[in-house]
């Protein structure tokens, strides 16, 4: 009878705790679509609120064009650009693959980059063609991503050890085995870091890009007389852009004090790996010219054993 009343307390015990599970479900769902139904009604008045700067854009181009303002009304129909291009700006660095010159990508060159076998690579240089010398100087807003691309940059020595492992050395024995294992890992880690550091470049590199040209369509508006709704919209939009832009650059790759400090961890740790590298290779040297010399050593006693037999 006690162990009936015992396992009916347990079984009522754990119906009250699906219940109180249940409950907090139900409220977590609750508020889940509170928040959703928000963000509809956010979405939709954003849609309505484009609407209307739709439509004001159309009435004043019709101005511009009904005055013989052709020459205006056709170069703000070049500067003019969906707002919804930049909220892609997420995913697109992501799908990058090896980006051509042209981009202006910055990148690892040299010798050796981290090839197929996971093994080479010879020398580390960073280049920042992408801020072109030529281009208007960014705006203040715009600034960030350049100072801590070039303070990042600068952290970066210009040269590693050269070569890949070398494989005219054969030091027989668990020993040997063991260092050229090792030796194999160091280059792997170091070829993973470069390649890590490369694809961080060609990314932001990708976003300065974008800065750049936000920059000049800034620069390119016309300048008018008479207050412009249409021109003050579309500086406003460019603005909107370039604020779109820095707060996605900021979410994907931190702050430029963020920025600066994984570069320097990521320096610390190739420095590292270049002095166990030479390290390695050094005591495989050194291990190789013991055999050798005990190879040497016993031809000369097994020639010197033959020539006593003979006597």
């Amino acid at each position: 009878m006690a162990n009936a009343v015992t396992s009916y307390d347990q079984l009522a015990h754990q119906v009250e705790a699906l219940r109180k599970e249940n409950s907090h479900l139900r409220r977590e769902l609750e508020d889940n679509s509170n928040h959703l139904s928000k963000l509809e009604t956010e979405t939709s008045g954003m849609k309505e609120v484009l609407k209307q700067l739709q439509s004001k854009l159309e009435q004043e181009a019709g101005t511009l064009a009904s005055s013989g303002r052709s020459d205006v009304l056709h170069q703000l129909k070049e500067l003019h650009m969906d707002l919804t291009n930049y909220y892609e700006l997420k995913h697109q660095p992501h799908n990058l693959r090896l980006l051509p010159d042209s981009l202006g990508g910055a990148g690892l060159t040299g010798a050796g980059r981290a090839g197929a076998d996971g093994i080479r690579g010879a020398e580390l240089t960073i280049t920042w063609p992408c801020l072109s010398p030529r281009a208007p100087p960014l705006p203040r807003s715009l600034r960030w991503s350049a100072v801590s691309a070039g303070e990042a940059a600068a952290l970066l020595p210009h040269h590693f050890l050269d070569g890949a492992p070398p494989k005219t050395a054969v030091i027989s024995g668990a020993d040997g085995r063991q260092s050229d294992h090792h030796l194999e890992e160091l280059y792997k880690e170091r070829n993973q870091l470069l390649g890590e550091i490369d694809r961080e470049e060609r990314e932001r590199c990708w976003y300065f890009s974008q800065l750049e040209a936000l920059s000049q369509r800034l620069v390119q508006v016309p300048r008018i007389d008479t207050f412009s709704l249409q021109m003050d919209l579309i500086r406003q939009q460019l603005e909107f852009e370039a604020q779109q832009l820095r707060s996605v650059m900021e979410e994907r790759f931190g702050s430029s004090d963020e920025i600066v400090h994984r570069t320097q961890v990521r320096v610390a740790r190739l420095e590292q790996l270049e002095t166990e590298l030479q390290e390695t290779r050094g005591s495989q040297e050194s291990q190789l010219q013991i055999s050798t010399r005990g190879q040497h050593r016993a031809e000369r006693q097994q020639l010197t054993g033959r020539r006593r037999k003979r006597l």
